[in-house]
């Protein structure tokens, strides 16, 4: 069944694509060598290394060698820096410090070893601490309390203005396995200087909201009444698929598409072709300022799609709403720089209308 269908996996020999993300082999030839060049290497933190995408100028003329980009953070200084690696020369070709202490106080993405630090923070603050007290929980249960740290915004606070901050909310636990977003701790949330590892603001609101204690917990182990109606679904394609994979090449019946993937925009499909069609590009939902996952690397976190389950269609409007919906375009987007500053309303507007047009490609996919 599923597992009939496999990918022509590529030597590992072989030189990659310009366009195939990043081998592992890759990644760590790139940190090792920025690695080498930082001030201080033991508290040196990758929160983002993915492929230097070739322009298509370099990819026309050929031989285009490999890049890396490699995003690095001072966990002790905040200091964020930039690196463009050449992968075939063996050295570091571009180096940016990232002004992240000057306005728009950007800040990289926040690590998987940042959740853990934020946890711990939170609960050595006093402040914090007694709001669990007052809400009834014991040293024992604050030490099973979760805590879930989220990308904080920007309220042009004094405290945020240049810090490495997240926003921790806290949840109720009886045990490890227990499902704490059943148990919202209400009104209670802190303000994290990642950097400097303390709470720098507290909310304890009142009146106190009492914890929901009822459990919803849904592990296979504590469901016992489960269903016994479920006919068997077989997904078989008796005469073998209607596609091909070579690396991350795909052929599927006259289109043929490059895959790549990226930490902040998941997946990304590169070289889209169909005969007897002119290709067209489509604005860049990358260069809209929006909030989105991007900044807890929730790509990283997805789960993988797997052979035989279909999804749904892509509706490339969520970009434009979500564009729409949020802030403005970047200052580098085509259609910021035809249109001018003052008039981001009417470029987004002209945005939406491009990417509406563009969907019928995608209705077209369900029907060839």
């Amino acid at each position: 069944m599923l597992d009939t269908v496999k990918a022509k996996s590529q030597p590992e020999t072989a030189t990659p694509h310009p366009l195939d993300p990043l081998t592992a082999e890759e990644i760590t030839a790139a940190c090792t060598l920025v690695r080498a060049d930082v001030t201080s290497p033991e508290n040196c933190r990758f929160p983002t290394v993915r492929l230097e995408e070739p322009t298509k100028h370099e990819l026309a003329a050929g031989g285009v060698g490999r890049r890396a980009f490699a995003l690095t953070l001072d966990v002790t200084t905040g200091e964020a820096i930039e690196h463009i690696v050449d992968l075939g020369r063996g050295e570091i070709v571009g180096r940016k410090v990232v002004p992240n202490r000057e306005a728009p106080y950007g800040q990289p993405p926040v690590m998987l070893e940042e959740f853990f630090k934020c946890e711990a923070v939170v609960k050595a603050d006093p402040g914090w601490r007694a709001a669990m007290a007052r809400r009834g929980l014991s040293d024992k249960d604050i030490e099973l309390i979760q805590v879930d740290p989220f990308s904080s915004g920007f309220f042009d606070k004094e405290f945020e203005r240049g810090a490495r901050i997240v926003r921790a909310v806290s949840y109720f636990r009886e045990h490890l396995q227990d499902n704490g977003y059943a148990h919202p701790i209400e009104g209670v949330v802190a303000v994290v200087d990642l950097i400097g590892g303390k709470v720098i603001d507290l909310t304890d609101e009142d009146p106190i909201v009492p914890i929901p204690r009822k459990k919803r917990n849904y592990g296979a182990h504590e469901m016992t009444n489960l269903r016994t109606d479920i006919r068997p679904l077989h997904i078989e394609q008796p005469e073998g698929a209607s596609f091909r994979v070579d690396g991350w090449k795909v052929d599927w019946q006259k289109w043929s598409f490059r895959i790549g993937f990226t930490p902040r925009e998941g997946l990304v499909l590169h070289q889209l072709a169909y005969p007897g069609r002119r290709a067209q590009a489509l604005p860049d939902p990358s260069r809209q300022r929006h909030r989105d996952g991007g900044a807890l690397r929730r790509s990283d976190r997805e789960p993988f799609l797997e052979v035989g389950v279909r999804c749904r269609r892509i509706r490339p409007r969520h970009a434009c709403e979500r564009a729409r919906a949020g802030l403005r375009l970047s200052r580098q987007h085509p259609l910021f720089r035809r249109t001018g500053g003052g008039q981001q309303g009417r470029a987004l507007r002209r945005a939406e209308r491009h990417l509406h047009a563009r969907g019928r490609l995608w209705d077209r996919l369900e029907t060839l």
